[in-house]
């Protein structure tokens, strides 16, 4: 069974994830899962040939932070890896709202939206 299998099962059996009104009221993408986090940062470190350690992982709590990490670890400016960055993030994540460098990957750590700021 590969992963989009078991994504589609999984979605069978929680059909009611919360997912949407979280990351509509929050700035987070609200990885729901390890197994996402982990698929997360393989393709980040699959992209940009780089590995990650426990540490680092563990203390990477936003978008920007892992922007950071990768910008650390390859020597390319924050502007050539942040698009990479926010296309990996949405494809293990599925969010579609805005990313932005405090965009958090669990909704523990995330601000709340601020709706007006996002139509300017």
């Amino acid at each position: 069974m590969g992963v989009s299998d078991l994504r589609r099962v999984l979605g069978w059996l929680w059909p009611f994830h919360p997912r949407p009104r979280v990351v509509a009221r929050f700035n987070t993408v609200d990885l729901g899962a390890d197994l996402e986090s982990v698929e997360l940062l393989m393709g980040i470190e699959a992209k940009f040939a780089i590995k990650f350690t426990d540490a680092e992982a563990e203390a990477t709590l936003t978008v920007g932070d892992l922007c950071d990490l990768v910008v650390a670890k390859t020597g390319l400016s924050f502007d050539q890896a942040w698009p990479e960055v926010v296309r990996i993030t949405r494809e293990n994540s599925g969010c579609d709202a805005p990313i932005d460098q405090r965009t958090a990957f669990f909704a523990i750590h995330a601000e709340p939206r601020n709706p007006a700021a996002e139509r300017d």
